[in-house]
């Protein structure tokens, strides 16, 4: 797998029909462990895109998420 145990920081990824979320179901199917950012990002958002990773890739996940403005420097450095 090419990113086996990588950690991938993916922003956009809030919304099962995103860019953001297609990269980080990609990503998961190389192996990657996944922190996804997005400013609508919540516990939903984050069950809601593990679940849907989960049965596209028939396997579990690492994923973590956090809410996340990337236009804030603040955010960011958070």
């Amino acid at each position: 797998m090419l990113l086996n145990d990588k950690v991938c920081i993916i922003t956009g990824a809030a919304s099962v029909r995103s860019l953001g979320y297609a990269t980080a179901e990609l990503f998961a199917r190389h192996g990657a462990k996944l922190m996804l950012l997005d400013i609508a990002m919540d516990k939903t958002a984050i069950a809601t895109v593990s679940t849907s990773i989960a049965k596209a890739t028939s396997a579990e996940p690492v994923v973590r998420g956090a809410m996340c403005d990337i236009g804030s420097a603040n955010d960011c450095d958070r």
